[in-house]
């Protein structure tokens, strides 16, 4: 009876090895010979193995994004708060909200050229005029 071929449950452990070896120098064909494998081979494991690197990473760095752009709004809200309060401490708010605003557009990639934003808030704010003297 013909043995089907399924998920080989080594072969995991094994492109986690080619990595290993390969992050310390190892060439495609020292890798190949040492898990008994052909150098073509040992080369897609760790390809495999860098490509599954990189899309955890973005899947973190997306979740990071949002959290990040989650704070900063709660900031902005804050700074939009104190100014429309009248707050003695406005200039200072107002500094705090470019702050904010410079964040976020480093964090969105807006002042990069060609950065194409998608799935971004627009925050706005109006800033009260200053009452001068006898008018208030």
């Amino acid at each position: 009876m013909a043995r089907t071929k399924g998920p080989d449950p080594d072969a995991a452990e094994r492109r986690n090895k080619a990595l290993d070896m390969r992050s310390r120098g190892y060439s495609y064909t020292d890798i190949a010979k040492a898990l008994g494998i052909s150098r073509s081979t040992a080369h897609k494991y760790v390809t495999a193995e860098l490509d599954k690197l990189r899309a955890e990473t973005r899947a973190s760095a997306a979740q990071i994004r949002s959290l990040e752009l989650a704070r900063l709004d709660r900031l902005w809200r804050r700074a939009e708060e104190m100014l429309a309060d009248g707050d003695a401490d406005g200039a200072k708010a107002i500094a705090a909200a470019i702050r904010i605003m410079e964040r976020r557009a480093r964090l969105l990639g807006l002042d990069e050229q060609g950065a194409e934003v998608t799935g971004a808030v627009v925050l706005t704010v109006e800033v009260p005029s200053p009452v001068k003297a006898g008018e208030g």
